[in-house]
């Protein structure tokens, strides 16, 4: 199990007691913080949330118009070779999962996975919003609050561990993320 206690606490300055005034700070990459107010720091995590889901829409766009078939038996296999108008020979496997690609193609596949990969680890990087937000989205969408390996789920997503998180200065994304998620748990009444 992951232990998510070497987070640190959320950095967070009230002024008064009113929502609309309270204010968070909002940690970038150079260390410095710019405070928010709530609303604009909800409505800055829903925009983020969305670019998020674009991008996962971007890389799964490219990932379907890639050269790659599947077969599970011979009939498979052959509809996937006549796809690819390929033989069994010049034909492999990268994931060993029932996937298909032309032998010349198999790097180029890889290629494309590594960046796509790289793509979304800067932009949680560079960006603590858009960190947050992907973090939120995961929980949610992994019901992180009622599952005994949330952690590993969510930070699998990412091809990820706490130990990135620390070296990049997420804690706070993190810990945001997690407060908000169980709020969300406790209103859908999972919690």
């Amino acid at each position: 199990m992951v232990d998510s206690s070497d987070l640190g606490s959320d950095v967070e300055r009230r002024a008064g007691s009113s929502p609309a005034i309270r204010t968070k700070i909002n940690p970038t990459p150079a260390g410095a913080g710019v405070l928010c107010g709530a609303d604009e720091w909800r409505g800055s995590i829903m925009t983020k949330q969305q670019e998020y889901l674009d991008l996962q829409k971007k890389h799964r766009k490219e990932f379907e118009e890639f050269p790659i078939a599947y077969a599970f038996n011979d009939k498979q296999l052959e509809e996937a070779l006549e796809k690819l108008g390929a033989t069994r020979e010049e034909c492999v496997t990268v994931f060993d999962h029932g996937d298909i690609v032309k032998r010349t193609d198999a790097k180029s596949l890889v290629a494309l996975l590594e960046r796509q990969r790289e793509e979304m680890l800067q932009r949680i990087k560079d960006d603590p919003i858009f960190a947050e937000a992907a973090f939120l989205y995961e929980m949610d969408n992994h019901e992180y609050a009622i599952n005994w390996t949330g952690d590993e789920d969510v930070l699998d997503c990412f091809g990820i561990s706490f130990k990135e998180i620390n070296q990049w200065g997420l804690q706070y994304a993190w810990n945001m993320a997690k407060r908000k998620h169980m709020e969300h748990a406790e209103k859908w009444g999972m919690i």
